[in-house]
């Protein structure tokens, strides 16, 4: 009780208390010793006054310093939670280098050509062939890029399934149907240059009627010479 000063002098002014109280019940006449006595307890009521204002100020900070130590723990449970997945990160790095470690060299040994590959993308490029084609699904026993005997297959030997109704064909593999319009473009332009060709020119009709004006203008001579002749 002496450690805390706010108790240490509660204690006192009731003692001072009771010794007035004693005294005065004792003499009620004499009055001198009561009125020092009274101002003595005021004056330790002052004290008390100031002591509360500072015990105030320390409940304060003590309520500080609470919530600091709460936010303190907190966050070691956060730095514990961080270090266990750290931990975990850590282990699952090492058994991704040590996989890498063993399948390196394996690929290593396994190099591909630059030109080989240069060559693959050049042919899927040429045939539109850059994403998987529009029927095919997850769970689709067909692969969803284009292997080498597809690629050489050709137009004919990627027209492998039909439709529902089977009565048009379509593309399965990998961007054909755009090379196939452009192929029925081109047919389209071949056949309207056969038409064009196949039809005569006015250059060429004026040719024919020059040459059947020159064969009736000979018919008619041999006939005048045949005339004369028989005359």
């Amino acid at each position: 009780m002496a450690d805390n000063p706010l108790l240490s002098i509660l204690d006192q002014i009731e003692n001072l208390t009771r010794e007035t109280l004693r005294k005065v019940n004792v003499n009620i006449r004499d009055t001198s010793n009561a009125s020092k006595e009274i101002d003595f307890i005021a004056n330790k009521d002052e004290e008390f006054r100031k002591a509360l204002v500072d015990a105030q100020g320390k409940i304060e900070v003590y309520n500080k310093i609470r919530k600091c130590n709460e936010a303190v723990v907190q966050q070691d449970r956060v730095i514990v939670q961080l270090m266990d997945k750290l931990k975990q990160a850590e282990s699952s790095l090492m058994s991704a280098i040590e996989n890498a470690k063993e399948v390196l060299p394996c690929e290593e040994s396994r190099s591909v050509n630059s030109e080989d590959l240069i060559k693959y993308a050049y042919e899927i490029s040429s045939n539109h062939a850059v994403c998987a084609p529009t029927n095919w699904q997850q769970g689709d026993s067909r692969r969803p890029y284009p292997i080498d005997i597809e690629m050489r297959a050709g137009i004919l030997g990627k027209l492998t399934e039909y439709n529902v109704n089977g009565d048009n064909a379509i593309d399965v593999d990998y961007g054909t149907s755009n090379s196939n319009k452009n192929s029925e473009a081109v047919d389209d332009s071949n056949k309207q240059n056969e038409n064009l060709s196949d039809q005569p020119s006015e250059s060429d009709n004026e040719v024919e009627n020059l040459e059947n004006d020159q064969g009736i203008n000979n018919n008619i001579g041999m006939m005048s010479t045949d005339s004369s002749s028989d005359s």
